[in-house]
């Protein structure tokens, strides 16, 4: 999808945006990107970072694996996207069609993460419709989402795309969006 986006000298841009599910096929732009995403911070995990590019192939089997998971107590399907700017990597983000107790307490149906170097640029709000598209195409009309109620450019985000705040439990904030 082509997007208008206003730059820093306020001028209009065209960028092609769009996400790609995670395959065996990608190789060292997404292995720098999630080399550049911090291991943790403000509640979310980045298991690639620190791997090596071996390992992170493996860590690309896995991703592609938890799609085809079995909902039940332990366990909910996955599936891993890649969102791209004009080819280059941007940040990832997963869709759990199904939650398990687990996830509905402490996390929801989408989580997020964009490369430091690329935030603060409107990117997030936009892998986050997208990811919203995904959803309404395998039938999903409700998702819930958290954040840390300190990471306010998530919170941003989340609100910019229809959350709603349904609940604060501590540092949690916890959304609804429909679709």
């Amino acid at each position: 999808m082509v997007y208008q986006l206003i730059n820093m000298e306020n001028k209009e841009e065209k960028i092609d945006v769009y996400l790609r599910k995670v395959t065996l096929d990608m190789g060292e732009p997404e292995y720098s990107m999630y080399q550049e995403i911090p291991r943790e911070e403000t509640g979310a995990e980045n298991f690639a970072n620190g791997l090596s590019f071996e390992e992170f192939q493996n860590f690309l089997v896995e991703q592609i694996k938890e799609e085809f998971s079995e909902l039940n107590e332990e366990t909910t399907p996955k599936i891993n996207y890649i969102m791209y700017v004009d080819d280059y990597p941007i940040g990832d983000i997963a869709i759990r069609p199904g939650l398990n107790d687990y996830w509905k307490k402490y996390s929801g149906n989408i989580g997020y993460k964009i490369r430091p170097s690329e935030r603060k640029k409107g990117y997030g709000k936009l892998m986050l419709k997208l990811a919203l598209d995904e959803c309404k195409k395998i039938g999903l009309d409700e998702i819930l989402l958290q954040c840390n109620n300190k990471n306010i450019a998530s919170r941003k985000i989340i609100e910019r795309n229809g959350g709603i705040l349904i609940k604060e439990d501590g540092n949690t904030l916890r959304y609804v969006i429909k679709i």
